[in-house]
């Protein structure tokens, strides 16, 4: 789908425990590197993040613990895709604007995501548009 990317990860292991690079700066794909938001965000079992699409806003999502069904469409095309993520198999998926997406915790525990947003959030112009599909 367009304005939808996902990089596999490379995880290095030794007997400390791991280390991943998610998102590098040439991952941007932008001229203006100002730097966005980082977060965790959480969902219980059966519980679903999101519902939401963004109109300047480019995120990119990555579940460290957990397992989750990832729902995306296409708000110009209504293309849709769904996709598992699990935290054993770490992926990094990035949402462009007018991407509409949503994640539900599939698995038997919680799930924990880390997200990156190229711009903060702002109360006043949030450019978060929820939305039911």
């Amino acid at each position: 789908m367009k304005g939808l990317k996902i990089k596999s990860l490379v995880v290095k292991k030794d007997e400390r425990g791991s280390f991943v690079e998610l998102i590098r700066r040439e991952d941007l794909e932008s001229e203006d590197l100002e730097f966005g938001q980082i977060a965790l965000t959480t969902a219980k079992k059966n519980e679903t993040k999101g519902k939401h699409y963004h109109k300047r806003k480019t995120e990119w999502f990555c579940v460290i613990e957990g397992i989750a069904q990832f729902r995306v469409v296409d708000k110009n095309t209504d293309e849709e895709e769904k996709f598992v993520l699990d935290g054993k198999n770490m992926k990094v998926v990035k949402v462009s604007p007018f991407i509409w997406h949503s994640i539900e915790n599939i698995g038997d525990r919680d799930l924990y995501i880390l997200v990156y947003v190229d711009e903060p959030f702002n109360l006043e112009d949030p450019d978060t548009f929820k939305e039911d599909l």
